[in-house]
């Protein structure tokens, strides 16, 4: 299994701050953002045979040198991009570093803005692993704007995706789609087939899934720690102070 992580877009809800690093290099005490979201999954390192990290050309030589900092052994793949208008979107990245990657793996896709504080990622992946389909997480929410933001799911008795939505106008669940994906290999070739202007969520992975194939969600009752704007960097600095 091969771990990619989609750190490519230009995070600009927490500029200017983040006009000259990306907001997974913001430092958190004597670490960086992205250091404790791979703390979160780091029972998880010696399951990948590679790591790959996609990101912009703009943002490219500080992950490089942030990769020969640390030991996870991560490959930098630049997308090419230096501007925000260029971007090519959250799924976009994934297939362009599926191509660059020469990636036929099963794969484990992460967005590192999303912490799981007690998630076992090593019972999630085991799951995966002695089934036949891919398979994503879910959270339940009440909060209708977040809902409204991110995306909606409900799942049937067996615990498949029978119904998804990105930014949905109406939420009809309060379940709420997580953005890690375990990947099988079968299921990449239906990703291919997402439209351009549905490639800036990675959440149309999971549209396009529940239309083309099937997939499960396994669900998370912890909490969540996610970096968006600047009052999440705060609170964030707050709560990890002492690191």
């Amino acid at each position: 299994m091969i771990l990619i992580i989609l750190a490519a877009g230009f995070s600009t809800r927490l500029e200017p701050r983040t006009l000259k690093v990306p907001k997974q290099l913001l430092p958190i005490g004597k670490k960086v953002f992205l250091d404790l979201f791979l703390e979160s999954i780091a029972t998880l390192k010696d399951n990948f045979s590679r790591k790959v990290l996609v990101t912009n050309e703009k943002f490219y030589p500080l992950f490089k040198k942030w990769a020969n900092q640390n030991d996870w052994g991560f490959e930098i793949i630049s997308d090419g991009v230096m501007s925000k208008d260029k971007r090519l979107g959250a799924v976009g990245d994934l297939l362009f570093a599926i191509e660059k990657g020469s990636i036929n793996n099963d794969i484990f896709v992460v967005c590192p803005d999303y912490i799981l504080e007690n998630f076992n990622f090593d019972e999630f992946l085991e799951k995966f692993s002695t089934d036949q389909y891919s398979y994503t997480i879910a959270k339940k929410e009440n909060d209708q704007n977040i809902l409204k933001s991110g995306s909606c799911l409900m799942l049937d008795d067996k615990g498949f995706i029978s119904k998804f939505q990105e930014k949905p106008s109406n939420p009809f669940s309060k379940l709420y789609g997580v953005p890690y994906y375990a990947l099988k290999k079968s299921d990449i070739k239906f990703i291919k087939q997402i439209p351009d202007e549905k490639k800036d969520n990675a959440g149309e992975i999971v549209a396009e899934l529940v239309r083309m194939s099937k997939i499960k969600a396994v669900q998370y009752f912890g909490s969540i720690v996610h970096l968006t704007n600047e009052s999440d960097y705060q609170k964030i600095i707050r709560d990890y102070r002492k690191i």
